[in-house]
């Protein structure tokens, strides 16, 4: 029998003591099989950012997570390409594969195709537009109902643009990220002009290792995660994504709790597939270790990135959501002249009201599982929808 399992809220205590130091960011606890990985996946720089980072998702779990270790049941993960597949044969379509193409036939006749998990409703023009972030800041900032944060991205080795960049902006606290990074590296929240450089340091460390390596240096907007799934004219699916988290029971360590989260995990297909990643630098924000004991009801962070491949989860909010976060995803989407379909990832206060709203990035090739095979809330099939498209 593992610790109690209730989710209502405690502020996370020595939120305010976060700090920078060096060597190894991810911390194994004893014992156990949690991932360890040279170099810290996500850095909080700034003492007053994680007020600011936990408490908005705080509110969501309170909200749309009713027990945080009664995962959604999933005997089987088939992978986005096989969901489409499935998809397909319920619409009465067949479907051939060659490589990484996948053909959709309508009574032998092709009305859809996948290159990985890019779907034809996606033109080339469109994919490679939206994989350049100034010209999708560009062209968003155009319209009212689109808004980005303010940023830019530099080469790899033009730090010193960046650095008068910075000193320049009104703004005084950034995110710094690698332009085309995963899940996570490299990214520091909450940068001041005078830590960008070491900032900027993490985030080349974990670009791709070419001389095209570009750095994004993008205004640090507070609020929760959010995914949407548009098809056409509609957000089929919106999506709260957390970091991993526990809550305590008072009595628990932090060491069983983080143990009992892994087995409660195993219900789900996709998640026991992924390694908990947990952050010494943002337990040490929370003022906690592996021996420490949370208080009854206090949530606590183990990262802090919101990446299914470091531990985080989603959670269904399509229902609960403001219309205004689903049109902006949806005018997000209708910006680019042949883009019919694409995950479009926000951020908001409160997705509720749609408060302080912005438009992170959009992705032409969306995974289906952070809809399909939620942790919590409702499953919403994606897929069919896409299908239903061609």
């Amino acid at each position: 029998m593992g610790p109690a399992t209730g989710t209502s809220v405690a502020r996370c205590r020595g939120a305010s003591h976060a700090r920078s130091r060096g060597g190894q960011g991810l911390l194994r606890i004893p014992g156990s099989r949690f991932a360890e990985v040279q170099g810290r996946r996500c850095l909080i720089t700034n003492a007053a950012i994680p007020d600011l980072l936990w408490e908005d998702m705080e509110t969501a779990i309170r909200l749309w997570v009713p027990e945080w270790t009664h995962f959604n049941r999933f005997s089987r993960w088939p992978g986005h390409k096989a969901d489409v597949a499935d998809s397909a044969a319920a619409l009465g379509l067949t479907v051939e594969r060659e490589g990484r193409l996948m053909t959709i036939l309508r009574n032998g006749a092709p009305c859809g195709m996948l290159n990985g998990m890019t779907p034809s409703l996606a033109s080339s023009p469109a994919t490679a537009a939206v994989r350049n972030k100034d010209l999708t800041k560009r062209l968003l900032s155009r319209a009212a109902e689109t808004p980005v944060p303010a940023g830019r991205t530099f080469r790899a080795d033009r730090f010193s643009e960046a650095q008068a960049y910075v000193a320049k902006a009104p703004q005084s606290s950034w995110v710094v990220k690698p332009a085309s990074g995963r899940q996570g590296a490299g990214i520091s929240v909450g940068v001041s002009q005078t830590g960008l450089e070491w900032a900027w340091g993490r985030a080349t460390a974990a670009a791709p290792a070419t001389s095209k390596a570009e750095v994004l240096v993008e205004e640090f907007i507070p609020g929760v995660d959010l995914r949407a799934y548009v098809v056409n004219d509609a957000a089929v699916a919106v999506a709260v994504r957390l970091p991993p988290f526990v809550v305590g029971d008072g009595m628990s360590s932090l060491e069983a709790l983080i143990a009992f989260l892994k087995e409660s995990r195993e219900v789900h297909a996709y998640l026991r597939t992924k390694q908990i990643q947990i952050d010494s630098t943002v337990l040490q924000s929370q003022s906690m270790g592996g021996e420490s004991i949370p208080a009854k009801d206090q949530i606590i962070f183990l990262n802090a990135t919101a990446n299914l491949s470091a531990g985080g989860v989603s959670v269904d909010v399509t229902e609960e959501v403001s219309p205004l976060v689903k049109d902006m995803a949806v005018a997000a989407v209708a910006t680019f002249p042949g883009l019919r379909a694409a995950g479009v990832d926000l951020i908001s206060q409160d997705p509720r009201t749609g408060k302080g709203a912005r438009i992170i990035e959009l992705n032409t090739a969306p995974n289906s599982v952070v809809h399909q095979y939620p942790a919590f809330g409702h499953p919403r099939n994606v897929t069919h929808a896409l299908v239903s498209a061609f």
